[in-house]
């Protein structure tokens, strides 16, 4: 199924219309991956592009920025190392961030092959995307990875999982320094409506509670 608006900003749909000429080496990942589903917030600004198996972007960034230009939008690096990027777009009005990250392991499972705004490109499917986003909340955590982590385990992806797959992505992903790393973490933004917020701090405390319980040894079991 083709759907175009009102999913993504202008600016991003253009994004992902220029990039498929990239060919199929990247992956969609991250809240645009999560397009179809129903609760995404819209619209979707930001494109997380993936190179699995990889442990550098290389010339990538680059690449992009040239191919956006190309395209007539107005590219430029913002800030990043050799393992992730952060990318603007501009189109008028309309602004895109593009994360380009350099994932060292292979997929858990194929992507998909989707058409979010016209074109066919990779897509992760939902437990590679709760288990990218359970990695990058262990390495940071943030706002968005936060909310797209709880649209995931609302929609039935299992937290038991993405937990698994979240250690066979990283082997020093620890379940019981996550939930630490959750519970310190403010929820704050100015931009965002106090009721917003108060569900991001529920979420919050149900994935950390969540996340602990299955942390713990059953003592039945022994």
């Amino acid at each position: 199924m083709d759907r175009i608006l009102p999913h993504f900003s202008p600016a991003a749909r253009r994004a992902l219309v220029s990039l498929a000429g990239l060919g199929t080496s990247w992956t969609l990942s991250g809240r645009a991956a999560l397009w179809w589903l129903a609760g995404v917030p819209r619209p979707i600004g930001q494109l997380d592009l993936v190179w699995h198996g990889m442990e550098s972007l290389g010339s990538r960034p680059r690449e992009v920025v040239l191919t956006l230009d190309a395209a007539g939008l107005d590219a430029a690096t913002l800030h990043g190392d050799s393992r992730q990027t952060w990318v603007a777009a501009r189109d008028g009005e309309s602004a895109c961030l593009l994360k380009l990250t350099a994932e060292p392991a292979l997929p858990l499972e194929p992507p998909c092959r989707v058409r979010p705004a016209g074109v066919e490109v990779l897509a992760e499917t939902p437990p590679e995307v709760l288990a990218t986003g359970l990695c990058s909340l262990y390495a940071k955590p943030d706002l968005q990875d936060l909310e797209d982590v709880g649209l995931l385990l609302r929609s039935g992806v299992a937290l038991d999982r993405g937990l698994r797959d979240a250690r066979q992505r990283n082997p020093g992903f620890s379940s019981q320094d996550l939930a630490v790393r959750l519970a310190r973490f403010e929820i704050e933004d100015p931009d965002r409506p106090a009721a917003a917020l108060l569900r991001l701090r529920r979420l919050q405390e149900r994935l950390v509670f969540e996340i602990l319980r299955r942390s713990v040894p059953d003592s039945r079991a022994s």
